[in-house]
């Protein structure tokens, strides 16, 4: 696995399991270049995906100069199994148009949690058993989650999704985090 000083994209990377991943990235790198805020999972989960055979990788965003943005930073990688989507990330996840099982979803687009609990629900079918969800931007306080995932992750531990938190970034008394949910 690559190595990285980049506490997100290690989190992330983490939570590739399976030997040729079909990944699938909603909200994608929007800076040119890597910052403390902005992990830059995009430049990180192609270069990892193209290391495979078959490995697949699709990042989607709304935005379609993030899109462009995020295609020029993995050219290097000649990607093949792969490609950036400008979509809603809930209705491309409801039309998941391929026949395999999506084996890493890391949801990182909106700042609005019910985006975020509608597309972990659009997911829920096209997920593979052994599948890992990655939510980013949650801020764990006590035993409850704000931030992106505050309606999700509760909705995945009652559908019986297991959920680990880690700190990703302090900034003063400020912790940003990232959640991993398996089942």
């Amino acid at each position: 696995m690559l190595q990285t000083a980049n506490p997100k994209a290690m989190f992330l990377l983490k939570a590739l399991i399976t030997e040729h991943p079909t990944v699938v990235e909603i909200g994608c790198l929007r800076t040119a270049k890597e910052d403390l805020t902005d992990g830059w999972s995009t430049y990180y989960l192609a270069q990892e995906v193209a290391k495979t055979v078959m490995g697949r990788f699709t990042f989607v965003d709304i935005n379609p100069s993030a899109v462009a943005l995020a295609t020029e930073a993995i050219k290097e990688f000649e990607f093949t199994n792969g490609s950036g989507v400008v979509a809603d990330g809930t209705a491309f996840l409801a039309a998941w148009p391929h026949a395999w099982k999506i084996d890493l979803l890391y949801l990182d687009s909106s700042d609005d949690p019910r985006d975020t609990l509608r597309q972990a629900k659009a997911a829920l079918p096209h997920l593979a058993s052994a599948a890992r969800i990655v939510i980013d931007d949650v801020q764990p306080i006590g035993s409850n989650w704000f931030g992106k995932g505050s309606m999700a992750i509760p909705f995945l531990i009652q559908q019986g999704w297991r959920c680990y938190i880690e700190p990703t970034l302090w900034q003063g008394e400020h912790c940003w985090a990232m959640a991993r949910l398996w089942r």
